[in-house]
């Protein structure tokens, strides 16, 4: 076997699995399952974590190749869930919505199962007593998460975290934003107490 031929073997070998984030801003508009598809198709997507559904109640169901994991809460308002290729039915081992904010799945890996937590966080001008409800049920969720698992927290923060030199522990030197706003630094705090980065 020659270099080429072990080096491609190699690669084919690896498992890659391509998560993405979207707020789809609600999936009851006109059009929002067609174009929804088409994303996934085009970039190959193997995960995609929603949010904003804006749909009443929990629902599994399959799509145009895609198992469709959503769930809502009680009025057609928030809402998270995950977009999943077919393929990957018989590697979902748990698929909780555990409010209209947040939602879990737990995957059969290669060599570990992987845990991901689908989040809807509340804006900077929401109350902090909700703020504080939503990521104390982040820290309980992952602090109940098997230890062996890989875990990743994705979705949408409402958040901005800016380029002050405090943050680049954590986030990094790159960011969109200047400054870091309120969500942002429970976003820092929260990936600091838990080593999340």
């Amino acid at each position: 076997m020659n270099k080429a031929t072990s080096t491609e073997k190699s690669n084919k070998e690896k498992q890659i699995l391509k998560i993405a984030t979207w707020n789809i801003q609600g999936l009851n508009k006109e059009g929002k399952f067609k174009e929804l598809v088409q994303e996934l198709e085009k970039y190959d997507i193997d995960i995609l974590a929603v949010q904003e559904i804006n749909t009443k109640g929990t629902a599994i169901t399959n799509f145009k190749k895609y198992i469709w994991c959503i769930g809502g809460g009680k009025q057609n308002r928030l809402g998270t869930g995950f977009i999943i290729q077919e393929k990957h039915n018989d590697k979902i081992i748990d698929y909780r919505v555990i409010n209209e904010r947040l939602s879990i799945i737990r995957i059969k890996g290669k060599c570990r199962k992987l845990t991901i937590l689908n989040v809807h966080a509340p804006t900077e001008e929401t109350d902090e007593d909700t703020k504080q409800t939503f990521y104390d049920a982040i820290e309980e969720l992952m602090n109940n998460v098997a230890s062996f698992d890989m875990k990743i927290i994705i979705g949408d923060f409402n958040a901005k975290i800016g380029k002050e030199k405090k943050n680049y522990e954590i986030a990094g030197k790159e960011s969109l934003h200047r400054k870091t706003n309120k969500n942002g630094q429970r976003l820092i705090d929260l990936a600091a107490r838990n080593n999340d980065y």
